[in-house]
C-alpha cells in the first residue's frame, strides 16, 4: 500500500473530517512503524486515517489533486485580495487597478459557453 512507502518530506493530502474541512497539502514530518505524523496531526499507516482528536484522513498527492487543491487556494486568496477595502474611505483597494487592468480581469472571469 502507498501508505507504507511514505518518507519524510513526501506530499500528502490531508481529507478533514467533515465536508466543510476540505483538502490541504502537507508533507511527512515523521514516521513510525504504526503512523505517519504531519503537522496537523498523526494518522495510521494501515488505513490513513487519523488517530484520536486528529480526524480525517490521509490521500495520495496525485498532480491532479495537487494543482486542484493549489488552484483552490489561489482562487481563495484571489478573492480575500479583492473583497479588502481602504482603512480610510472604505473604497475596495482593487479600485486603485488601472481601468485596463479591471476590465481585463472582468473579461477573464465571466463564464464561456461553447
Amino acid at each position: 500500500m502507498w501508505l507504507e512507502s511514505l518518507k519524510v518530506g513526501d506530499a500528502v493530502i490531508v481529507n478533514g473530517r467533515m465536508w466543510n474541512y476540505g483538502k490541504h497539502l502537507t508533507t511527512i514530518e515523521r514516521t513510525t512503524p504504526t503512523q505517519i505524523i504531519v503537522q496537523s496531526g498523526r494518522y495510521r499507516k494501515s488505513d490513513g486515517y487519523g488517530i484520536g482528536d486528529t480526524g480525517g484522513s490521509l490521500n495520495e498527492a496525485t498532480p491532479s489533486e495537487i494543482d486542484h487543491i493549489e488552484r483552490k487556494q489561489l482562487a481563495e486568496h484571489i478573492i480575500t485580495a479583492l473583497s479588502e477595502r481602504s482603512r480610510l474611505d472604505g473604497t475596495p483597494v482593487i479600485a486603485s487597478l488601472p481601468k485596463e487592468t479591471l476590465e481585463n480581469i472582468l473579461r477573464m472571469t465571466q463564464p464561456t459557453f461553447a
